[in-house]
């Protein structure tokens, strides 16, 4: 069963999260500009040599890792976003669920004391 957090530790949660799933998004972009600069800049320049070297032993270059880091961030992030999301709107219908009981405990109150 998942622990519920407070207020405070779910700020400092995000937080955390999204600055881990932010820094890997960017490292990602980082190697897209990287595979673009390589793919697209002088003819045998290091980066291209760099990104064959890469390819030649994962089969990936620059920029095919800097797409998959930076849609395992932002997937990340936006899974977390949601998750996060749903729970505070679970908390706010909760609230506004007492407060309306409340309300209605409190008119009923005040109907009884004015009718007698």
């Amino acid at each position: 069963m998942a622990k519920k957090l407070s207020g405070k530790a779910l700020k400092i949660f995000e937080t955390v999260v999204y600055s881990i799933t932010g820094a890997i998004a960017l490292w990602g972009l980082t190697y897209i500009v990287l595979g673009l600069i390589a793919n697209y800049g002088p003819i045998d320049n290091d980066l291209q040599q760099a990104s064959e070297n890469l390819a030649k032993l994962f089969k990936l270059g620059f920029f095919e890792w800097g797409i998959i880091l930076f849609c395992i961030g932002m997937g990340i992030g936006i899974l977390v976003l949601l998750i996060i999301a749903s729970t505070v709107d679970k908390t706010n219908e909760k609230a506004a669920r007492r407060a309306a009981r409340l309300a209605k405990i409190e008119a009923d109150m005040d109907a009884t004391a004015n009718a007698e």
